[in-house]
């Protein structure tokens, strides 16, 4: 990408403790962003770190001043304990073209008791 097109970003929160969840459930998370340069923001890639993480993000820039969303979905691996996901995000930014988003908390199992009939 031409360097004449770069751009600023402001993570609102670059990292989010999703705190306790159980093994049952699908964590949302959102990452929200905004643009502070002078110049339209894309992003090019969102890439999480394993397959138990979905992300999404709009396809369309995002012009000066205004602010935009990468949104993640987490579903569980298997894993027990504690939780520590992250997603590059990819932009045209003047200074770090790559951004780590990072989700943790902790996952307890699901201790319902089904009953049956």
């Amino acid at each position: 990408m031409d360097t004449a097109n770069y751009t600023n970003v402001l993570w609102a929160d670059s990292v989010k403790n999703i705190g306790t969840i159980k093994t049952t459930d699908t964590a949302h998370i959102q990452f929200h962003f905004t643009n502070t340069g002078n110049k339209p923001l894309f992003i090019i890639t969102v890439a999480p770190a394993c397959g138990c993480t979905i992300a999404s993000y709009s396809k369309e820039p995002v012009q000066p001043g205004k602010q935009g969303v990468v949104n993640a979905v987490y579903k569980w691996n298997g894993q027990i304990g504690a939780l520590r996901k992250t997603i590059a995000v990819s932009t045209n930014t003047k200074n770090e073209r790559l951004h780590t988003l990072v989700f943790y908390g902790e996952i307890v199992k699901d201790t319902t008791l089904v009953t049956t009939k």
